[in-house]
């Protein structure tokens, strides 16, 4: 899949990314032109207009309150407002 026309937060222009399976492969200020697949549709491209894309976010509630990282001390927090 490419998304088009994107504002890439931190770089300070439009780009373009694209994603196979689950993976960002690519992003660029360079048209990305569609992938020659193999088998199956042609690649999706999907423009947008006025639109922004930043990392994605940590959800702090579930990964500190149910312990699931690492610890960041010598203790287990008992909530994630520790």
């Amino acid at each position: 899949m490419i998304i088009r026309n994107i504002e890439i937060t931190g770089a300070g222009h439009r780009g373009n990314i694209r994603v196979l399976g689950e993976k960002i492969v690519a992003v660029s200020s360079q048209d990305l032109s569609p992938l020659a697949l193999d088998q199956g549709p042609p690649e999706l491209c999907l423009t947008f207009n006025g639109s922004l894309v930043f990392p994605g976010l940590i959800n702090s509630h579930d990964h500190l309150d149910f312990n699931s990282f690492p610890l960041l001390g010598n203790r287990i927090y008992n909530n994630y407002t520790e």
